[in-house]
């Protein structure tokens, strides 16, 4: 570049940073006006609105004062005519306008200004008095006139020292009426009080809202002289500002360009042309803030076996198997679905207004053309997952592809699976549910109850098992639901020691005669925080005994038998007793007990409602007692509800078919011997079912 040139390319770095400079002062500038205009307007606006609410407030004021003035005239026109002609008509209507009277000064005293407030309380002392003294001449037969003239005298004297005092705030108010002693109280010199005071009130009142009208015009005019001025300002810096932008627009219009492809690259995949996993979810989450109905359908995608390509070929044939797939999906996927790769070998489809069977004809299309134009043994797992119309849960719909591209590969691999609610299928659960746990482990609002455990001989207490309640706020479907989604997001551990430290609290009222059995997940006896001496330290902050407390298991986990038998084991060793829960309602029970010793056994309500209905499932539950008694654990009956399943426990408790102790079951626990209760309602009377 030659001398000049660079001259050239520095005086329009130059021009351009003075440009931008000078833009951006412009800009301040403005933004200043109108900030200054905005404060400018708002007080005018404001002060406008005072004023007219007070103007409005002392015409109204004004208008009660002139009702009670002319009012007062009347009353005393009628008393006079009354006086002279005999006629009682007269002070029947005296009576009319006593109660308009009555009714002003009601209003003066319920008005929003102190002064006025105070003038009625003021009158209802002072004014209303004379009211009253002439309403005496209805009365049968009138009193005698010198009696009121009397009384007259006197009301208005107090009245006239009241005024003379400044009880009504200016003194000389006075001057306007008839000083008593100048006259020698003579009443037919005294002038009539209330039309006076009222005339004068009223007066006043028109006079305040005149000023603050006239007020209002001033600050119109200074409002409207700045806002012409600083309108004139603006409009020179927008003229500035509309120069700066045409000549810096094409600067501008190429940096808006440059961040088009810069997003476009930050958003595709480099070797498919596909759009990337911050697409995807930005895709999503437009799903979710979408307005428009329609049903929303997610493909969710894995290629089988791809990392044996990529690790027997190398990445080459790795890569190029990907991009032959992205170009199927290019082909095969209709216009309006977005295709994503968004991870290594995983790929995704968002279809929208389509049915889920047309969305899985469409992966299953897929799945059977990649077998062949992909090649190298690759195939395609799919899972499928459609929201209906109106629900926009997108956490949801990606919950349930994923449920179900994982049930595709559990069934083998190389197929299509349609989300489908059902008992085995893998929980999903909308987000509230989820958003519902993670405020409970954050507030923890959690209520414990106790329900208390029976020995079935001796017919005494043996314990009570506590039991954790979500508060239901937080509408979840019990504590199962909670920690089944606990789970998924790693918090079960967690949950678990929220619910203890609410059942010790709980338990420090129960009565002293029984074991307390509290609930431990098995995912907390593999976690990484998961130590004996935790659970000593939690029981001595609570002041509850170590021998008191049973620590129950349940069968139904995913843990294996291995490390919840080490963990029972490590629980055993440091002294705690521990109970197997639910046996019975899944497949670990037996091989729990045959690997882990355990000093109590809990069968589950469906082993004993299944041993009512025949001897084939009665079969079930002697095995589980046959290895509870050769371990010498004290077996628990659960979810005894109802006479005929107590029938079959006293049974089997009596019978001596199985060596060891003839009581095959030891204990009762269930509806039918008592409800779970908050601690201070536990009992340690034995039910009545019990000696049935």
């Amino acid at each position: 570049m030659t001398r000049y040139g660079a001259l050239r390319v520095l005086r329009a770095g130059r021009r351009k940073i003075r440009g931008s400079v000078l833009s951006t002062l412009a800009g301040a500038a403005l933004i200043l006006v109108i900030g200054v205009l905005g404060a400018v307007t708002y007080w005018h606006h404001h002060l406008e609105h005072e004023n007219t609410e007070a103007v409005l407030e002392d015409r109204r004021m004004s208008a009660l004062y002139t009702r009670a003035n002319a009012a007062a005239r009347r009353a005393e026109l009628l008393i006079a005519v009354g006086n002279a002609t005999g006629e009682p008509q007269y002070f029947v209507q005296q009576a009319e306008v006593e109660t308009e009277i009555d009714a002003a000064f009601e209003a003066i005293s319920a008005a929003p200004g102190a002064e006025d407030r105070q003038f009625g309380e003021w009158a209802k002392q002072y004014i209303l008095p004379i009211k009253d003294i002439f309403g005496r001449l209805r009365e049968e037969p009138p009193p005698p006139f010198e009696e009121l003239t009397r009384d007259y005298v006197a009301a208005y004297i107090a009245l006239y020292r009241s005024v003379e005092a400044g009880d009504l705030g200016d003194p000389r108010l006075v001057e306007q009426l008839v000083d008593p002693d100048s006259v020698g109280a003579d009443p037919g010199k005294l002038t009539n009080p209330v039309t006076i005071i009222t005339g004068i009130k009223a007066a006043e009142r028109a006079a305040a809202a005149d000023a603050t009208l006239a007020a209002s015009e001033a600050d119109q005019k200074f409002a409207n002289l700045v806002s012409r001025t600083l309108y004139g300002v603006g409009v020179v810096l927008v003229l500035a500002l509309v120069a700066a932008t045409i000549r810096f627009g094409r600067s501008e219009a190429r940096t808006a360009a440059e961040n088009d492809q810069l997003r476009r690259i930050s958003t595709t995949d480099p070797l498919t042309g596909l759009g990337n996993r911050r697409a995807f979810e930005e895709a999503l989450d437009r799903v979710g803030a979408s307005t428009v109905g329609g049903a929303v359908a997610l493909v969710m995608m894995d290629l089988d076996e791809f990392k044996v390509v990529n690790d027997t070929f190398g990445h080459g044939r790795g890569d190029a198997v990907l991009t032959r797939f992205a170009g199927l999906l290019s082909k095969l996927a209709p216009p309006g679905v977005s295709r994503f790769r968004i991870g290594g070998d995983e790929f995704a489809l968002i279809v929208h207004g389509v049915e889920s069977a047309e969305t899985f004809y469409l992966a299953e299309r897929v799945r059977l053309e990649a077998s062949e134009l992909v090649g190298n043994d690759v195939t395609v797992s799919a899972g499928v997952a459609v929201l209906d119309p109106g629900d926009r849960d997108v956490a949801l719909l990606a919950q349930r592809a994923d449920a179900a591209l994982y049930e595709a590969k559990l069934r083998g691999r190389n197929m299509t699976v349609l989300y489908r609610e059902s008992e085995g299928s893998v929980p999903v659960f909308p987000s509230a549910k989820l958003q519902a746990v993670r405020l409970l482990l954050q507030e923890g609002r959690i209520d414990a109850v106790f329900q208390p455990i029976w020995q079935i001989h001796s017919r005494a207490l043996l314990g009570y098992e506590g039991l954790s309640r979500p508060h239901p706020d937080y509408g979840l479907d019990g504590p199962q639901q909670a920690f089944d989604i606990a789970g998924q997001f790693g918090h079960a551990a967690e949950l678990d020691a929220l619910c203890r430290h609410h059942l010790l609290e709980a338990a420090k009222v129960l009565p002293a005669e029984g074991l307390l059995f509290i609930n431990i997940s098995p995912y907390t006896l593999t976690h990484q925080s998961f130590s004996p001496m935790t659970l000593l330290h939690e029981l001595k902050a609570a002041g509850i005994r170590r021998s008191r407390v049973v620590f129950e298991v349940t069968e139904r986990s995913t843990v294996p038998v291995d490390v919840i038998s080490e963990a029972v084991a490590e629980l055993r060793c440091h002294g705690f007793a521990v109970a197997l829960d639910d046996v019975g309602s899944g497949n670990n029970g037996l091989a729990l007990m045959s690997r882990a010793a355990f000093d109590y056994v809990k069968i589950d309500r469906s082993v004993m409602v299944s041993a009512t209905k025949g001897a084939n499932s009665r079969a079930a539950l002697m095995a589980i007692l046959a290895f509870a008694t050769e371990s010498g654990a004290v077996v628990i009956a659960e979810g005894i509800e109802d006479e005929r399943m107590f029938e079959l426990v006293r049974d089997v408790a009596a019978s001596t078919q199985l060596k060891g102790d003839p009581g095959l079951i030891h204990g009762v626990q269930g509806f039918l011997f008592g409800l779970p209760l908050p601690a201070d309602e536990a009992t340690t009377n034995s039910p009545p079912e019990l000696a049935a």
